[in-house]
């Protein structure tokens, strides 16, 4: 008979073998080197057609040791495996990944990198060169490691290994389980040792399998290790509009809340958004660079000389600082040289121009903070964390309510903000170590009104006068891309845009005052803008300022629509009609809306005698559409441009 304690051993010798068995063939699925023939083969993803490559598996592993420096070292080793399927998935053989140099350098390192194709029913393969990987440096901290994969081809196969090393051991690396192309597997597994608990945020929509396991190192440690998987993954595909696609992709992430000492004390670390910005205005980069105001005393009284009210000061500060200081386009809520060193180059980073601009906002005796704020790539923190913010702006209160104010821009003005930096909400940050959540959406509409007169003659040449009017954020926006373009150059980047129109006198005023509107005028001409078939003339009234396809293609969409801000697109215009043609038909009137309010268009259309008069207008109520009105904002577009295509048709006398 035998022993019951043999019989026990037995059946959990048999299941550990069954397990590591299971290890090892879910390891060679999974694993780089075992590209089969049938995926060469494959010529279309099986469920999405359209995809122009895809993962086929992703795998990272996330684990800490201590460094011969007796440091805290985490290294994440990750697994790479796609499929490309037309040459618009080549541009997945281009891969990098950016590391921070500075106190403590980061690493990476790239290997293991193959491209393989199919060639006479053979599998090819070609490894990584040298002359394949190089490094580039965008500014001073950070340098960005790229490899090129060769040999790619329709039908290749690629894949790789990137090991990222790095000491900041208080935000991990956000992991990424979806991608706009389709993900087959994707598995991250996160060690972590007992003496950091993290915060762990799941973005996104999807909800991968979780499995946790108590680890104990020999004569060390504990660890919790944490497997995440999800299969089949679908496409999160970047359509127009939106702020930063990586908001809603689904991934993980992992902020340090707690620290925990051998003998077992705690110390807290981000454990909310009050104790983040405490630790952020108390550092000697943030608010003792607020305290300081010697070096502008002088200039700062000059600036103020006959300014009574808070928006006179505001607007003359905000002005002094914008005209004095530049950008050096580094950003961030630390200064680096300082404000005073700063001021005296008349450069710097972003909090060293807004901080400085807050602090003489102070010294006036207007009431002004730093508000925080997440760039639009930054993305949006899912929890409180030191890396949410990466930039700053000003507020000030004036008699009209807050204002928010960035100096980095040569052509904004107070109240408008770059669109880098309107992003959801930003955090004010006030001395007494209180903090107040600030909506940076702006909530007023910005205007461009276009009024045009033509007329049409008989060979179907139209001739006339338009005039373009913008206000605050469209004008911004104008100014942004077109201010520093000299004026044949910018001509001709609108006669482009207008379907080839030839543009005769141009004129426009306000340019570079910056609280005025931009006003634009010119005269023009065309012979693309109608139709002659036999007798009739066919003329779309909003001829070459109509939208020419809608930007809103998906089926579907599961995140917002974001506009960045309110605007109103309105066109007031007169079209005289040639002699000896008389009107057969018009586009009848109409008007679209989306539920809520959100947005609307108006098309009125009247003829007077031989002239059409034409009053149109897109409002967008809202700066940004949410998911449940996306199939409202699509059909209002489609309504709109079936509507401006419509035609007038002329006939002859």
């Amino acid at each position: 008979m035998i022993n019951m304690s043999i019989t026990v051993a037995i059946k959990r010798l048999f299941i550990a073998v069954f397990i590591l068995s299971s290890a090892v063939t879910f390891g060679q699925k999974h694993s780089l080197g075992k590209v089969s023939i049938d995926e060469l083969k494959q010529k279309a993803h099986p469920t999405d057609t359209s995809a122009a490559a895809a993962v086929l598996f992703k795998k990272s592993i996330l684990s800490f040791s201590i460094s011969g420096h007796g440091y805290w070292l985490v290294t994440v080793e990750t697994d790479v495996r796609i499929k490309i399927y037309s040459t618009e998935g080549y541009n997945y053989a281009n891969v990098e990944q950016s590391f921070y140099q500075g106190v403590h350098d980061e690493k990476v390192t790239f290997s293991e990198a193959v491209t393989y194709n199919l060639v006479d029913g053979k599998i090819e393969k070609t490894k990584l060169k040298g002359e394949g990987e190089f490094v580039e440096k965008p500014n001073k901290n950070i340098k960005v490691k790229k490899i090129t994969l060769p040999n790619v081809r329709e039908g290749s196969i690629i894949e790789y290994r990137t090991v990222f090393q790095t000491y900041n051991v208080s935000e991990l690396p956000d992991f990424f389980f979806q991608q706009e192309i389709p993900v087959e597997y994707v598995e991250y597994q996160v060690t972590t040792p007992q003496f950091f608990v993290y915060n762990k945020v799941l973005g996104g929509t999807l909800s991968p399998k979780r499995v946790d396991t108590n680890v104990k190192r020999i004569n060390e440690y504990n660890e919790l290790r944490s497997n995440f998987v999800l299969e089949k993954v679908p496409a999160l595909v970047d359509e127009a509009y939106v702020s930063n696609i990586n908001n809603f992709r689904s991934r993980l992430c992992y902020e340090l809340a707690t620290k925990i000492d051998q003998s077992g004390r705690k110390t807290e670390v981000a454990s909310s958004w009050e104790a983040v910005s405490k630790q952020i205005y108390d550092h000697d980069s943030f608010g003792r660079e607020l305290d300081r105001s010697n070096y502008f005393k002088d200039d700062l009284a000059t600036v103020l000389v006959g300014a009574n009210t808070k928006i006179e000061k505001i607007n003359l500060i905000f002005e002094f600082v914008q005209k004095k200081m530049t950008w050096n386009h580094y950003l961030g809520y630390h200064c680096n040289q300082g404000v005073i060193e700063a001021y005296k180059n008349a450069s710097g980073n972003v909090a060293e121009i807004n901080l400085m601009l807050t602090a003489m906002l102070r010294s006036a005796g207007l009431e002004a903070n730093p508000v925080l704020v997440s760039t639009r790539a930054n993305g949006i923190t899912l929890y409180p964390s030191r890396t949410g913010y990466n930039y700053v702006i000003a507020s000030a209160m004036s008699d009209e309510g807050l204002i928010l104010l960035d100096a980095t821009s040569k052509v904004n003005r107070p109240g408008i903000l770059p669109h880098r930096a309107i992003n959801w909400i930003g955090r004010m940050l006030k001395p007494n170590h209180t903090t107040q959540l600030v909506g940076i959406e702006p909530k007023f509409k910005s205007i461009e009104a276009v009024t045009l007169a033509a007329t049409v003659d008989q060979s179907g040449k139209i001739s006339g006068k338009i005039r373009n009017y913008m206000t605050d954020y469209t004008a911004f926006s104008f100014r942004e891309q077109y201010l520093n373009l000299n004026e044949t150059a910018y001509i001709e980047m609108l006669e482009r845009k207008n379907s080839g129109i030839e543009i005769g006198e141009y004129t426009i005023t306000n340019q570079r005052d910056f609280m005025l509107p931009v006003v634009e005028e010119y005269n023009f001409e065309t012979n693309n803008a109608v139709d002659i078939i036999g007798d009739k003339i066919y003329v779309s009234p909003m001829m070459f300022l109509r939208y020419g396809r809608n930007p809103f293609k998906q089926e579907d969409r599961s995140y917002p629509v974001d506009f960045i801000f309110p605007k109103q697109e309105k066109y007031s215009i007169i079209i005289n009609l040639p002699e000896g043609y008389t009107i057969e038909s018009v586009p009848a009137s109409a008007s679209f809306g989306i539920e809520d309010n959100i947005g609307t268009f108006k098309y009125i259309i009247a003829q007077t005698g031989n002239q059409i008069q034409l009053s149109a207008s897109l409002d967008l109520n809202v700066a940004v559409v949410q998911q449940q009105h996306y199939h409202g904002l699509q059909s209002l577009f489609n309504q709109m441009i079936a509507k401006q295509n419509e035609k007038i048709v002329l006939k002859r006398i």
